[in-house]
């Protein structure tokens, strides 16, 4: 019975024209895509000085290399606190200290760090320090 069934639709496709066929896919689009990774490269440090014993400026070279930079973070910590910041341009190759601590206490040691920025992207820190005597004159940088 199931012959005589499929044979009753094999003569219902051969009346009705239908041939069969192979079924095939093929697509031919494909996509390539090419990635490039970058960092941001930290600032080259380029010497420190004292100014008149009041504050410090820390100077740099900027990088020709990594992603583009929009500016630079400059932070003073005292014991491993934030005292003072600022934002530097992305042109610029220094930064003082002046006007970024209210007062410089006396006998201490500051840490700076300078990192090249672009949004929230940040270069490895270079970091140096400055010391302060009991009278409160800095009296030495190191960078």
């Amino acid at each position: 019975m199931l012959l005589g069934a499929a044979g009753v639709v094999v003569a219902l496709c051969a009346l009705a024209g239908a041939r069969p066929v192979e079924a095939a896919w093929t697509d031919s689009e494909y996509a390539t895509a090419s990635v490039t990774s970058t960092s941001m490269v930290a600032p080259a440090k380029n010497g420190c000085s004292v100014n008149l014993g009041l504050s410090v400026t820390y100077n740099w070279v900027n990088a020709s290399t990594g992603a583009p930079r929009t500016g630079y973070v400059f932070e003073v910590y005292q014991a491993g606190v934030l005292k003072g910041s600022s934002s530097p341009a992305a042109s610029a190759t220094s930064v003082s200290t002046s006007g970024l601590l209210g007062t410089l206490l006396s006998g201490v040691t500051y840490d700076v760090r300078l990192s090249a920025a672009n949004g929230l992207w940040r270069s490895p820190v270079a970091t140096g320090t400055f010391a302060v005597t009991v009278l409160g004159v800095v009296t030495s940088c190191t960078w």
